[in-house]
Formats: C-alpha cells, structure tokens, sequence
C-alpha cells in the first residue's frame, strides 16, 4: 500500500469533523491548528480540539467556538453542535444556552462565540 491510497488518507479527506485531543497540541498553536486542518481538508466542516469538558472549535466560513460541557461529555456537545448547524440552525440560538441528550438524561452545555 502507497502512502498516496493509505486508508486514513482518503477517511482524513472526506471527513466533515476532524478532531483531536487538545493535550496533543500546544495551547500557543491551536488557533494555527484548526486554521491548518479547515485549509487543508476542504471536505471539513469543522476542526475540534477536545478535552473530557471544553472543545475549541472551528467552524468552515465562520467563527471560532469554545464549548463547555459536563465531564465527558464535550465530544457529544460538538456532536450537537454540527447537527443544529447542519440544519441551518443559528449559533446566536445556542450561545444563549443548549441542552442535548444521551440515553435518558439531559445535559446543558455551553457555546461561546470568541472570533470570527
């Protein structure tokens, strides 16, 4: 197998979400991070550095996001996050407060609009 036809290449081109745990880049270098992987992947949607509680997200022709979210819990906040958008809803709605649910419990997450 070439590097040109490698299997995490073509998953890493078509991907709509590209996320890695932020312990894995420096702080200094996040925003040179999601900016990078937006650039290079045109298929992605959004970029994610994820921690268990917070996400910094950015978004393919828009701002850059902080999400908080209860321990473990901030991938499925990103998750919420790019459903709302995929169905054309507005990050105004949820930087004033969202909730979504995993199996029978609601949890309340937060999204803050910090560039963009």
């Amino acid at each position: 197998m070439s590097p040109a036809n490698y299997p995490l290449r073509r998953l890493r081109s078509a991907a709509a979400v590209l996320t890695v745990e932020a312990t894995n880049i420096r702080q200094d270098s996040y925003d040179h991070w999601l900016t990078t992987t937006i650039a290079n992947h045109p298929a992605c949607m959004m970029a994610v550095l994820v921690t268990r509680t917070r996400a910094v997200v950015r978004v393919r022709n828009g701002p850059r996001l902080e999400i908080n979210a209860p321990d473990g819990f901030a991938d499925a906040a990103v998750s919420a996050t790019y459903a709302w958008l995929g169905v054309g809803g507005s990050l105004d709605v949820l930087a004033a407060g969202a909730t979504f649910q995993v199996d029978d419990t609601r949890r309340a997450f937060q999204v803050r609009i910090t560039s963009l």
